[in-house]
């Protein structure tokens, strides 16, 4: 079995790591073969079809800026990556999108660290994606607080709602 993506060419150094070290245990851990072409190409080969499916997710996440450790947790069946489209959302102007990229980061980080605290998941911003790890029933949780902010609601009140679902 191969799955084919394509992830921008500079973050392939990410996906291949210093001297080969994360692509050798992206490997290694979900037991498929990886190849990195220099156009941002890469191909996933195996013989499980699961396998395949957890290493393109890793490998999406390692692209949008999780750690190895991270997207290391799609191992475990319990865990998923969704990948959050900001321009479906917000559409294309640039400046409509880096402020609510703003919105979500929050001054140093302060707003992404809360949402990741209160929702057990790990979230990454880049480019024009949001990617988010955890848990199915936490990214379903976290997606929803995303959501509201890009919505425009207080702070406050995504954080009350999220209180409350977690009781």
């Amino acid at each position: 079995m191969e799955e084919i993506i394509r992830i921008p060419e500079s973050r392939i150094g990410l996906i291949i790591g210093e001297g080969g070290k994360v692509k050798a245990e992206l490997q290694k851990s979900f037991g498929a073969k990886l190849t990195i072409n220099e156009d941002g190409t890469v191909e996933i080969t195996g013989k499980e079809g699961l396998n395949i499916y957890k290493m393109k997710k890793a490998v999406e996440g390692i692209a949008r800026g999780l750690s190895l450790d991270i997207v290391l947790n799609l191992c475990d069946d319990d865990y998923d990556l969704e990948i959050i489209h900001l321009e479906e959302i917000l559409g294309k102007n640039k400046n409509i999108l880096n402020r609510y990229k703003s919105r979500l980061i929050g001054s140093d980080g302060r707003i992404k660290k809360i949402l990741e605290k209160k929702t057990g998941t790990d979230i990454a911003i880049h480019g024009k994606t949001v990617a988010i790890l955890g848990k199915f029933e936490d990214i379903a949780d976290a997606k929803s607080a995303i959501e509201m902010i890009l919505q425009g609601n207080d702070f406050n009140s995504v954080f009350a709602t999220l209180d409350n679902r977690m009781r």
